[in-house]
């Protein structure tokens, strides 16, 4: 079929009817990939996402010995002012390594038989767990004043690239 010029013309009604089809299906592929990328973003495990997970003596040994990642535990008390400024520190440090280390927190309060028998003298007691063994182990936390907090925050992450990441 041979067009005479002229004889077809694009107005706006021809115009819409002809890209509705494409608009139509360009927004499903965008719509199916976001929700592709939330389930997976569901599917992923605490340590890949950067959240600490709490530990206690009936999930120590499948989420601490059992572990295909390196870990770090911080034995804390809500009594302990330290602990208080320690963690948020411990927290934003979780996020940093995601994905290569696996932060967990014990409540020594609620849980105190278990962290009786794990040897925690004091809080913060922070321990280094590297193929289901014990590394390292750092007790105390820092003063609530900058210079304090940054040493700590410092301390954690050489600690961490030292004991865990170096191997």
């Amino acid at each position: 079929m041979t067009f005479k010029r002229g004889s077809f013309k694009i107005n706006r009604r021809t115009s819409d009817n002809m890209f509705k089809p494409f608009f139509a299906s360009t927004f499903f592929l965008f719509w199916a990939a976001m929700t592709q990328a939330q389930e997976t973003q569901a599917n992923k495990s605490a340590e890949t996402r950067g959240e600490v997970v709490a530990i206690t003596a009936e999930n120590y040994q499948k989420e601490v010995l059992e572990s295909k990642l390196p870990v770090v535990l911080d034995y804390f008390s809500v009594w302990c002012p330290p602990c208080q400024v320690a963690r948020p520190i411990f927290e934003e440090v979780t996020r940093k390594y995601a994905g290569r280390v696996k932060f967990g927190r014990v409540d020594g309060d609620k849980d105190e038989k278990f962290a009786d028998q794990q040897k925690i003298e004091i809080y913060p007691t922070f321990v280094f767990i590297n193929n289901g063994r014990e590394v390292f182990r750092a007790g105390g936390g820092p003063r609530n004043d900058k210079q304090s907090k940054n040493e700590f925050r410092q301390g954690l992450k050489e600690a961490i690239e030292k004991y865990l990441l170096a191997r």
